[in-house]
């Protein structure tokens, strides 16, 4: 029994050293050789991460990017709509300082549409019958001379059919001191003419043609333009003339309407 007894408690020892030695380098053996599995479970696994993740990115860049433009439209908005008040305002006192020589009782309107026929030159004002204004009331822009006149009036708005439209008309004069009078007309909706002058009355060019005051409501010498040109065809008892304006189209925001 001896033998047996010596074999152990040498072999024990033995065991015990190689172990000591041998346990740190085993732990790194399987420290390594786990992470040489994991690695490529870990990169797999980021891989999906990113995967899943990018449509929920492209979401959210996406409905940021709608934000922003809706956010740079309502902006857009407000500086348009500051730089028409700033026009109105500037266009009002504009008709103001126009208006107080005349010494006339005037109404100032904004215009608020203009007519979907692109054959009818008129405007639409925020001024009505509560206002004071009545059909056939002569209507000034910023300009400084009369773009038209009331063609119809409700309660708090109105209609202004424009000298320039093919079916306006205003009584009018030549300015100087033949004082001839005439008919001042739009000339296919893009100009004005003047018809039934006096044949033998001397017309130059650079007169100013203003209104006659035969008209009810319309009272004498608003400005309407200057005679740009003159022309008399043979046998005709009456001549024309080219009627410039320094008011064209439509551009106009704010207008004044003549009450008296």
């Amino acid at each position: 029994m001896a033998g047996p007894r010596v074999r152990f408690s040498v072999i024990l020892p033995m065991v015990l050293v190689i172990g000591v030695f041998l346990v740190p380098a085993s732990r790194t053996i399987i420290i390594r050789g786990w992470a040489a599995v994991i690695r490529p479970i870990q990169g797999s696994f980021g891989w999906a991460q990113s995967r899943w993740a990018w449509p929920w990115d492209a979401s959210r860049l996406a409905r940021q990017r709608n934000d922003l433009q809706e956010q740079n439209a309502h902006l857009l908005k407000q500086l348009t709509d500051a730089q028409s008040q700033i026009q109105s305002v500037a266009a009002s006192t504009t008709l103001h300082a126009l208006l107080e020589p005349l010494h006339h009782t005037t109404v100032l309107a904004s215009v608020i549409g203009y007519s979907p026929d692109p054959g009818v030159q008129s405007v639409t004002i925020d001024r009505g019958a509560t206002d004071g204004v009545q059909t056939g009331m002569a209507v000034m822009s910023d300009a400084g001379v009369v773009v038209g006149k009331v063609s119809s009036v409700g309660d708090v708005t109105s209609s202004i059919m424009l000298l320039s439209d093919s079916q306006s008309s205003i009584l009018a004069r030549i300015n100087s001191s033949v004082r001839s009078p005439g008919v001042v007309k739009g000339d296919q909706g893009v100009s004005l003419r003047m018809e039934l002058i006096p044949k033998n009355d001397s017309v130059q060019v650079g007169e100013t043609v203003v209104t006659s005051g035969s008209e009810d409501r319309i009272p004498p010498d608003l400005p309407i333009g200057t005679i740009k040109d003159a022309s008399t065809r043979p046998g005709d008892v009456f001549q024309n003339a080219t009627v410039e304006s320094p008011q064209t189209g439509f551009h106009f925001t704010v207008v004044a309407v003549i009450i008296r």
